[in-house]
C-alpha cells in the first residue's frame, strides 16, 4: 500500500524552495469529506499539507472506492502531473479538516531548470511509488485478506511513530472499519469480524474511532500464519 513517507525527501527539497515558490503558491482549507479534486479534473499543481489529513482514492463504476494513498502534515501529494499527466487519475478527499498550500505546476517545474536536488527527489518518489505498487499487486494476489488487513494495521501504527507506547502498543486513530475495508479491497462486514478475531488473540484493542495496535503479538502473527484466510466469502 503506497505510504505517504514515499514523498518525504521530494517534500523537503520543496519546503527548501518554499519563499520562491510562493508567487506560484495558493493557501486552501477543506472540510471532512471534502474532494480536494476530483477523477478527470485538469492536473495543474501539487498540494502540501500544513495541517490535517487526506487520502488518494480510486473509485470503480459501481462506487466502490480503494484507497491509494494517505497524507499528513509536511506531504505532498498530487504529484504525477509534473509527470504530465494532463486530467487527474484518482480523487482527493480530506479525511479530516485540513490546510494545505496549492503550487502550480510552472513553478515547480520552474525550480526543477535550476535545483537539480529537486527534481532527483521526484525522480526518487516516482521509483518508490513504481515499487510500492509493485508490493501492493502482490499482496493482492497472493496474500489472505486478514494478512493484508494486518499488514496495513502495523504500516499504519508505523506511520504513527509519536504514539508509540512504552510497551510498544501503536494508535491508529480516525480510522473507521469501512475505512479499513477500503484500504484492503474488502467489505466492512469482513474487517469487522477479524477485527474481532484479532483483538481475541490480543493483537490489538478498538474503540469507536481508535486503534491500539500491539507490534510484538501482530508481527508475531504475520511471520507464523502464512495463510489465515477467514471462513467468509470475499466482495
Amino acid at each position: 500500500m503506497l505510504k505517504a513517507v514515499c514523498c518525504v525527501d521530494f517534500s523537503s527539497a520543496v519546503r527548501a524552495h518554499i519563499t520562491e515558490l510562493k508567487p506560484f503558491s495558493s493557501k486552501l482549507s477543506f472540510r471532512k469529506g471534502e474532494s480536494i479534486y476530483r477523477l478527470d479534473e485538469p492536473a495543474s499543481a501539487i498540494f502540501w499539507i500544513e495541517q490535517g489529513r487526506a487520502k488518494t482514492v480510486i473509485i470503480s463504476p459501481e462506487g466502490q472506492e480503494k484507497i491509494i494513498g494517505l497524507y499528513g502534515p509536511g506531504d505532498l501529494f498530487g504529484e504525477l502531473c509534473l509527470c504530465e499527466v494532463a486530467r487527474r487519475q484518482e480523487q482527493a478527499i480530506a479525511l479530516e479538516p485540513v490546510e494545505l498550500l496549492s503550487i502550480h505546476l510552472s513553478g515547480v517545474t520552474k525550480l526543477f531548470a535550476h535545483a537539480p536536488e529537486v527534481s532527483q527527489a521526484f525522480l526518487q518518489v516516482v521509483c518508490r511509488r513504481l515499487m510500492d505498487y509493485q508490493k501492493q499487486v502482490a499482496m493482492l494476489s497472493f496474500d489472505s485478506v486478514s494478512r493484508r488487513l494486518a499488514k496495513e494495521l502495523m504500516r499504519l501504527g508505523q506511520s504513527e511513530a509519536e504514539s508509540a507506547a512504552a510497551n510498544g502498543a501503536r494508535a491508529v486513530n480516525g480510522w473507521t472499519h469501512e475505512d479499513l475495508a477500503n484500504l484492503v479491497g474488502t467489505t466492512r462486514e469482513v474487517v469487522t469480524l477479524m477485527m474481532n478475531q484479532f483483538r481475541e488473540k490480543g493483537m490489538l484493542d478498538y474503540g469507536r474511532r481508535n486503534i491500539m495496535i500491539f507490534s510484538d503479538r501482530m508481527k508475531d502473527y504475520l511471520e507464523n500464519s502464512p495463510d489465515c484466510r477467514v471462513p467468509v466469502r470475499q466482495s
